[in-house]
């Protein structure tokens, strides 16, 4: 109903509002710390504080605007190869991963296996995927990740050995601020965002997207994409 809508957009509004007002409200805290000699940090302390907080405030402003066009703008389809596109995302989480011993790895996918998608928005879904799967994760652990074809898709699979996710709660985790309650406890921010935006982003581009998961074990995202067989369009 209208007003169930309107309800619904209301607490995504304000959730979103305290998700973002809390790292600048910490950092309003920081510098009241720091104008006072007895409980200053040292200075090294202090900016990498002040960093983290406004890194966090990014973070969260970038994944509402990529959901924002995720939703409403029309995406720029183009050939793409998707092991080069996922070879891509999963250099860029190098140094992350390598900070905590963690392993990261295509373990295996065709050379070619191409698809029609916005590659600004598959990368960031992807991106978003294998950043929940660190964040959630433990200190060196492995996240292996694989390309196969399955009836005309393309199927990824990333499997990361984090907390996992309740059953339950696999439905809500895809909506807009729907973290698991095993995450709330992590106190990240930002995951119900992101979530929601590769579902809308992979759902955009004809595909589709579910997970299994033990808790305590860790979990396996499962995304398809549809083939595109035409070589001609590749080639041009």
């Amino acid at each position: 109903s209208t007003r169930k809508e309107s309800s619904a957009a209301s607490d995504v509004y304000k959730r979103q509002s305290h998700d973002m007002r809390a790292p600048q409200s910490a950092i309003q805290a920081l510098i009241k710390m720091q104008q006072n000699p007895q409980t200053a940090l040292s200075l090294e302390d202090f900016l990498r504080q002040v960093n983290l907080l406004s890194r966090n405030t990014l973070n969260l402003v970038d994944n509402f605007l990529y959901l924002a066009r995720a939703k409403n703008i029309s995406y720029q389809l183009l050939p793409i190869n998707l092991l080069d596109l996922l070879q891509n995302v999963v250099d860029n989480f190098w140094s992350i991963a390598k900070a905590r011993q963690i392993t990261l790895a295509i373990e295996s996918a065709p050379d070619s296996c191409y698809i029609m998608a916005d590659g600004t928005l598959l990368s960031r879904a992807f991106n978003n995927l294998i950043d929940n799967a660190i964040k959630y994760g433990k200190d060196g652990m492995h996240i292996a990740l694989a390309i196969t074809e399955e009836n005309n898709y393309w199927h990824i699979s990333i499997k990361d050995q984090g907390i996992g996710i309740a059953q339950e709660d696999f439905e809500r985790i895809f909506q807009v601020f729907g973290r698991a309650p095993q995450m709330e406890t992590k106190r990240i921010s930002g995951l119900g965002l992101g979530l929601a935006f590769v579902h809308t982003v992979i759902v955009g581009h004809q595909g589709s997207v579910t997970l299994e998961s033990t808790q305590g074990v860790g979990t396996t995202f499962h995304i398809y994409l549809p083939i595109l067989h035409d070589e001609e369009s590749v080639l041009l």
